[in-house]
């Protein structure tokens, strides 16, 4: 089974699709927690879950290009 994330990359879903994804789980028995089914590490789950589904599609562009954009942290 593809992760929402490797479905995102692979054209077959989009991030903005992400909270039906999200409402699947809680609806169903998934055996496996939240990061793993939508496929993110537990490090961009903190941030996803902290700042919002636009660093979903950061995560995705990293994916996609394998470039870790630089990050100002303030």
């Amino acid at each position: 089974m593809k992760t929402f994330m490797e479905k995102c990359v692979d054209g077959e879903a989009s991030v903005e699709e992400v909270d039906e994804y999200v409402e699947y789980w809680h609806t169903h028995e998934i055996d496996m927690p939240l990061h793993e089914y939508l496929g993110l590490s537990p490090s961009e789950y903190a941030l996803w879950g902290r700042g919002g589904n636009g660093y979903l599609g950061q995560f995705l562009e990293v994916r996609k290009t394998g470039k870790i954009p630089f990050v100002f942290n303030s």
